[in-house]
């Protein structure tokens, strides 16, 4: 086998079935995100004020945008990272391969964390909008939203590297002050 590729191995039939379930249920999110905003809009719609019906397709569009920018960013950083930091742990003797069920548990659940967490500036400015939060109270913890950052960038970044987890937290502080302007520029 050259050198950088990578083997995925299958332990025995059971593998490959129990693999196409957690498969199957991050395809179906992927399917389903484009409708989503649509039927969440829908629900919505009716018991907005006109205020409310005004910003919530704009919204709407940004989130699912939003999710699927995080899970594009997320496996940008997952393929050359991740599984480096993941064969990196065989001994030096030892072929290592990768489940393939394994590989797609961790993969889709790092993917669907980072979408999920590139919800925030639409959290946030919901916060806002709501009247909860203000974007001086934002700016007034922008510190801690660094911390948190770093914190974020430690548990969902695929490897120990510095670099990934400060992307991860480059990320964070981006949607965070994104939240700030767009707080700001809506008033509240």
């Amino acid at each position: 086998m050259p050198a950088g590729t990578i083997q995925f191995g299958v332990i025995g039939p059971s593998e490959a079935f129990l693999t196409s379930i957690p498969l199957s249920l991050y395809a179906g999110i992927a399917l389903a995100m484009p409708r989503l905003p649509f039927e969440l809009g829908a629900f919505l719609w009716p018991g907005l004020s006109p205020d409310g019906q005004r910003w919530l397709a704009p919204l709407l569009g940004a989130s699912l945008v939003l999710f699927l920018l995080g899970g594009w960013f997320a496996y940008a950083l997952l393929q050359p990272t991740g599984l480096a930091f993941l064969l990196g742990f065989a001994p030096v003797k030892v072929q290592a391969m990768l489940l393939l069920g394994e590989y797609v548990r961790f993969a889709g659940a790092v993917v669907f964390a980072v979408s999920l967490l590139c919800q925030l500036p639409v959290g946030l400015f919901t916060l806002g909008w709501t009247g909860l939060l203000r974007s001086k109270q934002l700016s007034g913890w922008r510190r801690y939203a660094l911390l948190g950052g770093f914190f974020l960038g430690m548990v969902l970044s695929p490897s120990p590297d510095l670099v990934t987890q400060g992307l991860m937290a480059g990320l964070v502080m981006v949607l965070y002050e994104a939240s700030i302007v767009l707080m700001r520029s809506s008033g509240h």
